[in-house]
């Protein structure tokens, strides 16, 4: 909940999946997976401090701006590693949680204590990003972040299998008609989709109305809320369930429209998105 929810809810998929990849890059390159996984999630802690503190500070302001995502995000940014840095001394985390905390931006990670768990941080990281930006990750995407070994790469694909499914279970429903400080983007240009395509959401149906880079446009009665992390399939027998985003919920004619963007897909979803998309790269 709260003014910036969506940006709120990214921080905690990334910290969740960060978490899930962590522990699973860290079986190869034995590394403590308990560990490596409080360590992957909390990484990024700094960023949910960061949300908590602009919130308030709207919150005694008469009229709080709305600004862009990307403009409260840059703002997050610039400030998640000294707050993370001042959470780890307050609740006094161990050292290897600290450096995971404050050094995964860094240069050179081989200055710090525990260099092998804050590689592994540094990694998983990245690789948050990719899953951010794109509807999947392959083995290739995986060795363009870093030099790493075979087992490192298969371990890092196992944990995206995983990723999605854990971080869709701990969705709960935002409510209605909160403030917000992101400014609404305009309707996003699509390519149409063909005539009769739906998609299932739950217990609701939505036409699919056009597919954008990485992302497809959806019309329904139901709106859906803007970062939230949801299993849908398309709506016909046999269909494969996968995870998508939503990335944006709009009205338009007494109806809402939707952006989703599919999450962690491979498999048979990978496969079955090319063909709704055309073959083009996901």
């Amino acid at each position: 909940r709260g003014a910036l929810a969506p940006l709120r809810r990214r921080a905690w998929h990334d910290a969740l999946a960060a978490g899930v990849l962590a522990r699973e890059l860290a079986r190869p390159r034995q590394v403590a997976a308990d560990e490596a996984f409080t360590c992957g999630l909390l990484h990024d802690f700094g960023r949910v401090l960061a949300i908590e503190c602009l919130e308030r500070i709207g919150r005694g302001t008469r009229s709080p701006p709305r600004m862009p995502a990307r403009f409260w995000t840059a703002v997050v940014e610039q400030h998640h590693l000294r707050l993370g840095a001042i959470l780890a001394e307050r609740w006094g985390l161990p050292e290897i949680i600290l450096e995971s905390m404050t050094l995964h931006h860094a240069d050179e990670p081989e200055r710090a204590r525990f260099p092998r768990m804050l590689e592994v941080v540094v990694i998983c990281d990245r690789m948050v990003r990719l899953l951010d930006e794109q509807a999947s990750v392959r083995a290739e995407d995986v060795e363009t972040i870093r030099a790493l070994s075979e087992q490192d790469t298969e371990a890092l694909v196992r944990g995206v299998e995983v990723v999605p499914g854990l971080v869709a279970a701990f969705e709960r429903e935002t409510p209605a008609g909160e403030e917000t400080y992101l400014e609404p983007p305009p309707p996003p240009q699509a390519s149409p989709a063909r005539s009769g395509l739906r998609l299932r959401v739950g217990r609701a149906s939505y036409a699919v109305t056009g597919f954008a880079p990485h992302q497809l446009v959806l019309s329904g009665e139901q709106p859906l809320t803007e970062g939230t992390l949801l299993e849908v399939a398309l709506d016909e027998p046999g269909a494969a369930p996968f995870h998508a985003r939503v990335t944006l919920c709009w009205q338009e004619a007494g109806r809402h429209g939707i952006m989703l963007m599919p999450f962690g897909l491979g498999g048979q979803a990978l496969l079955r998105w090319q063909g709704l998309t055309g073959g083009a790269r996901s």
